[in-house]
């Protein structure tokens, strides 16, 4: 099943680099009435970049997809299956095209990007939305909550109401520990049960 819900750019010229690198663009993945939106940086060149699914083909794709499986937020039991059938949930990034070597996205190309992440968000309207990493829980802390609360890494797992949803920042997929994950996932099934 494709869960690709929401055509949003079918080509974009905005950033060389990733144009030239790219095979595809990579929007949004998941089920078009999520509660929850997890929101990457950038997709990876050997995962998301050649299947078109965000968090796919990564050790930081299949602990998200381990994460959605005990939230019961995804069906597919196999946490390398590339396409998932995903129930309240939604995958995404900041910015939509990889590079070969995988590098951080700079302050233009996520500049660049912004608009097609802010449609996304609006279209889905999530209740929690999970920005993954430094990068994007800097970007969604200032959209969201015009500033950044503190430093970066004491904010996993911490919920920020706002007006439109709830912000629940996470460590890196790459980098988060299990008992880090326990938590997310804990705060989270509250907030999903509440």
């Amino acid at each position: 099943m494709d869960q690709h819900p929401f055509p949003i750019a079918e080509d974009c010229y905005k950033c060389p680099q990733r144009v030239y690198e790219r095979n595809q663009i990579v929007h949004g993945y998941g089920d078009p009435k999520a509660q929850v939106m997890f929101i990457g940086e950038a997709p990876d060149s050997l995962g998301a970049n050649q299947t078109g699914v965000p968090w796919t083909r990564t050790v930081a794709g299949q602990r998200l997809q381990v994460l959605l499986r005990a939230l019961r937020l995804r069906t597919a039991s196999d946490p390398e299956h590339e396409r998932p059938k995903l129930v309240g949930s939604y995958l995404t990034y900041m910015v939509r095209c990889a590079t070969h070597t995988d590098r951080r996205p700079n302050r233009t190309e996520v500049a660049n990007c912004a608009a097609y992440l802010w449609r996304e968000i609006a279209l889905v309207n999530p209740r929690i939305i999970v920005p993954v990493g430094e990068i994007p829980t800097r970007l969604i802390c200032s959209r969201y909550l015009h500033t950044i609360p503190g430093d970066i890494s004491s904010l996993h797992a911490q919920v920020f109401p706002t007006e439109q949803v709830l912000v629940v920042p996470s460590i890196d997929m790459v980098t988060i520990t299990r008992e880090e994950a326990h938590v997310l996932a804990r705060v989270l099934v509250a907030l999903l049960e509440g």
